[in-house]
């Protein structure tokens, strides 16, 4: 593997592994036999493939710019754009604080709160410190990382997948297909995250050859990762209880044992890599926005010799502290997989609606094509319409509501000072009807 194909995939791979992941998984139990789960977490790897191979593509055709920004600007035009990207951003921001808060109750398990609460703090402070370094340092910091909570992972998993088996529900409760289809959509909250990847790519040609390799390393270092996982936890931990556990990986390794100090260690990597990146990747929407005269001109300085917008990331930064400590609350706590469900759909399902749009511009056959099925691109729709639609209709909240309601004004705020563009799809149509 080429180095910059390793770094991308290192880079893709450290923002979808989170440490909600492991609830994630484990949700997943709750309507859906063992054998289901391992495999919808296969089925939901190459549907993220779709969804990331449409980044890649769409990135590629705005070579050197932020690639959600760009591409969703030329289907939709300046307004629509506007919203999209601060949307991924206030996304991606709210996911950092999570996982910091998560991390806190990791250490909470084990410390007292005071010092769990400081170490989160200098592990977060020391990130933002990388990140002010230059942009040498975070790869580096990613790589390692990224390299450690993979393989302890895998050693995580194996007590598990060893164990002896816990006493499988009645024949009669068991039937294989239904939960298949359920646990699919939850699965594929699994890997998001690694389209980020493209926004890590620089040059022409990284688009065209060492990032799509990456993307597939991803997708596979991703699956590797909790396949085995999805093996262990139903071994170890009843189905309904491991469907109802914040930090089911704690509770496979079992209290004060070695494998329960390596999931604590899991846990920081986890939040190193996660927070590593996007706190690069969204400074830097931050940068681009504010050179675009969107946000306020002091976020387009960079700082001599490193050439990073360290405003930019100091800013992010200081969000991600102020909003940590809100998650202490239960009902905050509670609508977060609600909140980023919806946004994240949201995201993908208008990304993907890009890309339909803009395989038919004249100079995408110049740039790259992956040979991305469009009945797959369909079906990764469907899959995320789904679940906006039971977010929506079956878990939004009062608390919910509003909270989606300030993202909407506040949004709205921005980008309404934009004036209104049409997109290059329109320009195209126009020159065509002429």
């Amino acid at each position: 593997m080429a180095n910059e194909t390793r770094r991308l995939a290192l880079v893709g791979t450290g923002m979808a592994i989170s440490i909600s992941n492991n609830a994630v998984l484990g949700s997943s139990f709750a309507h859906s036999s063992p054998l289901e789960v391992t495999l919808a977490v296969g089925v939901a790897g190459l549907l993220m493939l779709v969804i990331a191979f449409a980044f890649v593509e769409m990135s590629a055709m705005f070579p050197g710019s932020v690639g959600l920004r760009a591409f969703t600007r030329a289907a939709f035009g300046e307004r629509w754009s506007s919203a999209l990207t601060l949307l991924y951003i206030v996304m991606a921001v709210g996911m950092g604080a999570f996982e910091a808060h998560l991390c806190y109750a990791v250490f909470r398990a084990w410390l007292p709160s005071t010092l769990a609460s400081l170490l989160v703090t200098v592990i977060l402070a020391l990130i933002v410190w990388i990140n002010a370094l230059g942009y040498e340092a975070p790869a580096k910091l990613q790589t390692v990382c990224t390299i450690a909570v993979v393989g302890m992972l895998w050693l995580l998993a194996v007590p598990g997948i060893a164990h002896a088996p816990i006493a499988p529900p009645p024949v009669s409760e068991r039937t294989f297909g239904p939960g298949l289809l359920l646990a699919v959509p939850t699965a594929l909250f699994l890997f998001v995250g690694i389209e980020w990847a493209c926004y890590s790519a620089t040059k022409r040609s990284t688009f065209l050859v060492e990032l799509p390799r990456g993307v597939r390393w991803a997708v596979l270092a991703v699956a590797s990762a909790y396949l085995p996982l999805s093996i262990a936890f139903p071994r170890v931990i009843e189905a309904r209880r491991l469907a109802t556990l914040e930090l089911p990986h704690l509770a496979l390794a079992g209290e004060r044992t070695p494998i329960w100090y390596l999931a604590i260690a899991i846990s920081v990597l986890a939040l190193t890599t996660t927070f590593n990146v996007g706190l690069g990747g969204t400074a830097r929407m931050l940068y681009a926005l504010a050179r675009e005269g969107m946000l306020p001109k002091a976020l387009t300085r960079l700082s001599v010799p490193a050439l990073v917008p360290r405003r930019a990331v100091f800013l992010i930064a200081a969000i991600v502290f102020a909003i940590v400590p809100v998650f202490e609350r239960p009902a905050i706590f509670q609508s977060v997989p609600t909140l980023l469900s919806i946004n994240l759909c949201v995201v993908y399902l208008l990304a993907l609606v890009s890309w339909l749009k803009l395989r038919k511009l004249e100079h995408r056959r110049q740039k790259l094509n992956l040979g991305i099925p469009v009945w797959s691109v369909v079906l990764a729709m469907l899959v995320l319409a789904v679940v906006l639609t039971d977010a929506v209709v079956s878990r939004l909240s009062a608390g919910v509501a509003w909270v989606l309601a300030a993202e909407f004004v506040a949004i709205a705020a921005v980008t309404l000072r934009n004036p209104v563009s049409a997109s290059l799809v329109e320009h195209q149509r126009l020159e065509e009807s002429r």
